[in-house]
């Protein structure tokens, strides 16, 4: 009974992944000799200010500046994946790459070797203020373990052995007259 159910929901799954690929072979545009000097110019602008971002962020992570930081991140992911995706067309036409001059790629080139070096500082940064942070909070639940052990997890030592009530085994043995 369950398993056509399953085999419907995948033969959906396949149907809807055969559109998506044709929606998006239909959708991407077709990169041409002369399309690909203004891309070259385009990835050079992001990785540029990509390059500023990244700056921007080992300052403001300096600052501890978490409300500007978190604007700054969302905009360095978008840039990252535009910068990707133009990285991808230049790699599918390896050859309309070498249609665009010879000063552009060497610009483009350099371009790229700055943002790697600013890529490496930013990562450092990142690791160490991650890093950082997960010392601090394994200290503080350390410390915190430490104190619950030390005082019964906050519990009144004078009343410890009423813990489980009147049938705690350490509690005093009372006894009833029912005579009276």
């Amino acid at each position: 009974m369950i398993r056509p159910q399953i085999q419907q929901q995948v033969d959906l799954r396949k149907k809807r992944k055969a559109l998506d690929d044709q929606n998006n072979a239909s959708t991407e545009p077709q990169i041409t000799a002369a399309t690909m000097r203004p891309l070259v110019l385009a990835t050079e602008k992001l990785m540029a200010e990509l390059d500023v971002i990244m700056k921007e962020e080992i300052l403001l992570l300096g600052k501890q500046d978490m409300t500007k930081l978190v604007a700054l991140t969302a905009r360095k992911n978008k840039l990252v994946a535009d910068c990707q995706s133009n990285l991808k067309c230049f790699a599918a036409r390896p050859d309309l790459l070498k249609a665009v001059p010879e000063e552009d790629r060497a610009r483009l080139k350099r371009t790229g070797e700055k943002l790697a070096l600013t890529r490496e500082r930013n990562s450092s940064v990142l690791r160490g203020a991650i890093e950082g942070t997960r010392t601090l909070m394994l200290t503080v639940i350390n410390m915190a373990q430490k104190h619950m052990r030390e005082h019964q997890g906050y519990k009144d030592p004078r009343t410890v052995q009423n813990a489980l009530g009147p049938y705690s085994p350490v509690c005093p043995p009372m006894a009833f007259n029912k005579t009276a």
